[in-house]
Order: C-alpha cells, then structure tokens, then sequence
C-alpha cells in the first residue's frame, strides 16, 4: 500500500503550474486587440473619413468624447475581467468612477448639438455603418465568452451589461472616425446598437450557462 508521503509525491507531479489571473493585463490585452481587429476590418471594407486625425485636433469635444468613451470601455472590461475573482465587490468610489464616466461621456454627446464638432455632412459616410457596429460588436461579445468560459463563477448576469457595453463601444466609437460625422447620425446608427449588443450580452450568457449544465 503507497504511503502518504509517496501519494503525495505522485499527486504533485500532476500538478501544472497556472498563471495567475490578472485583471489589469487581460483588460488591456482585450481591448488593444479589439481596437486593432475593429479598425482593420472597418479599412478592409472603406477607408476611414477624410481629415479625421485634423477633427480630433480641431474639435475639442470630438476628442473628449472619443477620451471619455475609450476610458468606459476599459473601465466596463476591466470589472468584467475582475468579477472573476470570487468575492470581489465594487467599492463606492469605484461605482462613482463608472457612473462619472458614463455621465461625462454621455453630456459630450449631448452638447455635440451645441458645441463646435466636425462638420456635419455626408463625407465618409458609410451605407452598413449600424450593421457593422452590431456585427463587430457581436463579434466582441463572443470573443468575451469564449475567454472567459472556464472561469465563470456564476456572477450575476447584469454584470454581463459592462460586456456588451465594453463590445459595442469599440466600433462605434471608431465609426466615429470612420464614417460620416453627424450628431444625431452618432447617436443612432453609432451609439444605437449598444442598445440590442448589452441585452445580447447578458442573453449569450444565459444560454452558455443553460448548455454547460446540460453536458
């Protein structure tokens, strides 16, 4: 009969060393990576709008806007990758934080009507802009799921939101730059699939959880 010290011996030659996991570098994995397959797949159907770069120079609050949407993004991602680690709980500030960036992103969207911004009109427009937001967008949710399906600790689905809102930012706040500039264009052909991509989150969610169980 083995003894406990040679079962033990044997166990551990078993074992794999794992990587720990880490919030931080995953989030910025993703959304570099996410940033770079968006816009690569946006140039190989058009180019980007003319004279963008000189919008984001010339336009203050174009800029700011496109600051403040990128940093929701992250801050959407990161929580998503960070609610991994049983037991964490967002702190006040931290929920501040978000809603500060939610709050500020969506004022200088609002006071495009008001404030100087690119000039409006058909330049750059692209006729599938919408569809391509919800494709890439989609796109994004199921790269989420597909990392994130051996670590999933059963958090709460509204969680899943901060995914879908994390997946459809990213296209549409380069469709931005790449398509025609328009404020009321932005917020419903740009900004308007996030309203189908967060439910969707939440819904692929649900459905990976029901199929897990079942096998």
């Amino acid at each position: 009969m083995m003894d406990k010290k040679a079962f033990l011996e044997n166990l551990a030659k078993d074992l794999k060393p794992q990587q720990p996991w880490r919030p931080g570098r995953e989030t910025l994995l993703w959304v570099l990576l996410a940033i770079v397959l968006n816009a690569m797949a946006m140039l190989y159907f058009q180019n980007f709008r003319p004279h963008f770069a000189h919008d984001l120079i010339q336009y203050p609050r174009f800029t700011l806007e496109i600051i403040l949407g990128f940093s929701f993004c992250a801050y959407s991602a990161y929580w998503i990758f960070q609610f991994f680690i049983p037991g964490t709980q967002m702190t006040l500030r931290q929920k501040v934080m978000g809603w500060l960036l939610g709050a500020g992103l969506a004022l200088s969207v609002l006071s495009s009507f008001y404030l100087d911004s690119p000039d409006h009109g058909r330049l750059g427009a692209r006729p599938y802009c919408l569809e391509e937001v919800l494709l890439y967008g989609l796109i994004g949710i199921l790269s989420f799921q597909f990392v994130t399906r051996k670590i999933d600790f059963n958090i709460s689905g509204w969680k899943y939101s901060m995914m879908g809102l994390s997946a459809g930012l990213v296209p549409a706040l380069l469709m931005h730059l790449s398509c025609m500039y328009s404020p009321m264009h932005s917020i419903i052909a740009h900004y308007g699939p996030l309203l189908l991509l967060v439910p969707i989150a939440m819904g692929t969610t649900y459905l990976r959880r029901f199929f897990a169980r079942k096998n």
